[in-house]
C-alpha cells in the first residue's frame, strides 16, 4: 500500500478488491484472501457508519433500513461465517481426484 492510501475502511475494501481482481486463475489462495479482506472491511465501514448514525435521528431511520438491502445482507452472512466458521468457497470445484472433474 502506499503512504498516500487512506484509511479507512470503505479504502481498504476497494484496495482489498482490486487486489483480487488482479489475480491469475492459479492464485486461488491470493484471491481468497484480498476477498475476505475486502469483506471484511466492507463490513467494517457498514459497523462504523452505523456508531457515526446513532445520535443523527433524521439518518436513523433510512440507515436502519439498509440492514434489509442483499447487497448488506451479503457482507453480514460472509462476515460472520468467516469469522466464526471458517473461510468460504470461492469459485472452487472440488471431485474425488482432485482435476475439478465430475465424480
Amino acid at each position: 500500500m502506499s503512504s498516500l492510501f487512506q484509511r479507512d475502511a470503505v479504502s481498504r475494501a476497494r484496495y482489498f478488491l482490486s487486489m483480487a481482481k488482479e489475480c491469475t486463475a492459479v492464485q486461488r489462495d491470493e484471491y481468497e484472501a484480498f476477498l475476505v479482506a475486502a469483506i471484511i472491511f466492507g463490513r467494517t465501514a457498514f459497523h462504523r457508519l452505523d456508531i457515526l448514525l446513532k445520535s443523527k435521528q433524521g439518518l436513523r431511520a433510512w440507515f436502519d433500513k439498509q440492514w434489509e438491502d442483499p447487497s448488506v445482507q451479503v457482507f453480514k452472512i460472509e462476515r460472520d461465517y468467516l469469522l466464526k466458521e471458517g473461510p468460504t468457497k470461492v469459485g472452487q470445484s472440488h471431485s474425488q481426484f482432485g482435476t475439478g472433474g465430475k465424480r
